[in-house]
């Protein structure tokens, strides 16, 4: 199941984990900070210590590519953050969304200020229960691939999605 060193050191393999991980940790990174750019600084980060991680050492094997990938990402993103403070725009949070599909300006303020709403209401969380969210409902991982991410049992990642929600729940009951 594992990916080892020697494979990833090949440049087409490389590639191909970065064509597919590239867009998912961009929205994991994006979902927690509100630039761009910062964004992009963390992806490459992450890139940039895989490459040299299976290049310093000779042999090994990888197990769970992606909880690697994410750890790292979440390494990239708490090494930012004491770097530098993120400041918190709405034309930022725009930035970060898709492209907006809707034609009429008033549902696009609409898109803008729930996306605020959430974005808001996520950063109250603590950021472990920020993680599972994002991991679950954004990214998508199923619950398996989140109980490797976090070193625990599915049935404990599950309660803790659950909990985790009803705490999102009740700051945005509080926010409105």
């Amino acid at each position: 199941m594992g990916i080892t060193h020697e494979q990833l050191r090949d440049p087409a393999c490389f590639e191909s984990v970065v064509v597919e991980f590239l867009p998912k940790l961009y929205r994991y990174a994006a979902a927690h900070l509100r630039s761009r750019e910062d964004a992009e600084e963390v992806v490459s980060a992450v890139f940039t210590r895989l490459w040299e991680y299976v290049h310093a050492r000779e042999k090994g094997i990888i197990e769970h590519l992606p909880a690697f990938l994410y750890r790292s990402a979440r390494h990239a993103l708490i090494d930012l953050v004491r770097k530098r403070r993120p400041e918190k725009s709405l034309d930022e949070l725009a930035a970060i969304g898709q492209e907006p599909r809707v034609t009429s300006p008033g549902r696009e303020h609409e898109r803008i200020a729930d996306h605020f709403f959430l974005e808001t209401a996520l950063l109250r969380l603590r950021p472990d229960d920020r993680d599972l969210l994002i991991w679950r409902f954004i990214e998508g991982l199923p619950v398996n691939e989140i109980a490797d991410l976090k070193h625990l049992s599915e049935n404990a990642v599950s309660v803790r999605i659950y909990r985790a929600l009803a705490r999102l729940r009740k700051i945005m009951e509080k926010l409105q």
